[in-house]
């Protein structure tokens, strides 16, 4: 795990939420709290700081005790400016980011990236990696991701010239990809509609981990 000060974590809550009629997303209720709440505990747990990405509902954001912060861009220009933004504000090298539609993400998510990072930094035939993203197999999952903070610069720059898919700037960036294995892809299910988010609610883990056993 990274020592105290080398990481932190981004909840991506900053989207439209087309397909939830609207609603913002991370504000939906999870087993009694909001969801982006949830997502954010557990990724607290690990004892890294945690920021929410959030372009509306600011002040309920921040009520729920974590730092907000909104895109630099208007308009939802999507994931990749959430990043953007919170290389610029995250006060460590390292930043975690995931989405808060994925409250059932594997409890090793940072520890394995950041394993993976520190391994193939150790390798002197090839430069240190400056970011890492999840697959399950052939299945990328590129929001779930670690990214260090020198990539700011070049990430603004992307975003400039047009640049909207995340996976095209890890491959641009040569992110690793950390294989979790097929068995963990139900860990990265995504809730884009309000029946999704209900019967995620009522699967809950201990199916999930069925279906990764």
């Amino acid at each position: 795990m990274p020592a105290p000060g080398e990481c932190c974590a981004l909840i991506l809550a900053g989207g439209a939420g087309t397909r939830m009629g609207g609603q913002d997303k991370g504000l939906l209720p999870w087993r009694g709290v909001p969801l982006a709440a949830a997502v954010a505990a557990r990724v607290a747990a690990a004892g890294i700081p945690v920021l929410i990405s959030a372009n509306r509902n600011l002040e309920q954001y921040r009520a729920l005790g974590y730092a907000v912060v909104p895109d630099l861009r208007s308009g939802y220009a999507g994931p990749l400016a959430a990043i953007e933004a919170g290389l610029a504000a995250a006060p460590a090298p390292w930043l975690l980011t995931l989405p808060c539609d994925c409250p059932l993400f594997p409890d090793d998510l940072l520890s394995r990236l950041w394993s993976a990072v520190r391994r193939a930094a150790a390798d002197p035939l090839q430069a240190p990696p400056r970011a890492a993203q999840v697959r399950c197999g052939p299945h990328r999952h590129p929001v779930f991701a670690l990214a260090h903070r020198s990539l700011a610069t070049p990430l603004t720059r992307f975003l400039d010239d047009g640049g909207r898919r995340v996976s095209d700037w890890w491959q641009a960036v040569g992110a690793l990809g950390v294989d979790f294995g097929l068995a963990a892809e139900p860990r990265f299910a995504n809730a884009n509609t309000p029946e999704e988010l209900a019967s995620m609610a009522t699967a809950g883990l201990d199916e999930v981990q069925r279906c990764s056993s």
